[in-house]
């Protein structure tokens, strides 16, 4: 079955399954050629999906900023997207930005930034994001140091080094209903893993 079809160039996917209804959400990155995300939802286990929408979280959307990874949690209507942008306009420099909706998917508000830094900070190593209900936690990395951040509603709240000690890339992180999380990166070939107690 071809989700997204025509002139979408979709990589990268990532799926959330809300426990509040059942309802299956996917986000998918742009093939280093647009700014977009692209979002599209089931409410049949993926049979049929709705179509898909290109929805723009660039911090720089009318120049060569291009969304290079994305992740998506939802809770009943609320829908939230964070990305990973990178743009080449004067010199290379890395974003992470959020998008809510509160209709299900009909409407996105405008880009919030969280993070930027410039290329030699950092390189591109995706970003992870987990919630339970509306409460999210980010994971993503920025030159060669993982950070956290935790969102219970505009705006997001600071961000959390996950050890001054630690360094690492492709941060994954999941959480649990009763407040504890877990984070694991990648770190010179090795994975390593955080646990909080809650």
């Amino acid at each position: 079955m071809a989700l997204t079809g025509g002139g979408y160039d979709a990589v990268r996917p990532v799926l959330y399954l809300d426990p509040a209804n059942g309802r299956l959400h996917m986000v998918a990155a742009s093939l280093d050629n647009a700014p977009f995300v692209y979002y599209a939802s089931s409410t049949d286990q993926g049979g049929q999906w709705s179509p898909a929408q290109a929805v723009d979280p660039n911090e720089y959307p009318d120049s060569s900023g291009n969304t290079r990874y994305a992740a998506v949690h939802a809770n009943g209507s609320n829908i939230y997207i964070v990305a990973r942008t990178v743009d080449q306009t004067l010199w290379t420099k890395y974003y992470t930005t959020f998008v809510r909706s509160t209709n299900g998917g009909q409407d996105w508000t405008d880009h919030e930034k969280l993070a930027s830094w410039t290329a030699f900070l950092s390189g591109e190593y995706g970003l992870s994001l987990a919630g339970v209900g509306d409460r999210l936690y980010m994971g993503y990395e920025v030159g060669g140091g993982l950070y956290f951040r935790e969102y219970t509603g505009v705006p997001w709240g600071d961000n959390t080094w996950v050890d001054l000690g630690e360094t690492g890339a492709w941060p994954s992180i999941t959480q649990a209903t009763d407040g504890q999380a877990w984070m694991m990166w990648e770190d010179g070939g090795s994975l390593k893993m955080r646990h909080y107690d809650g």
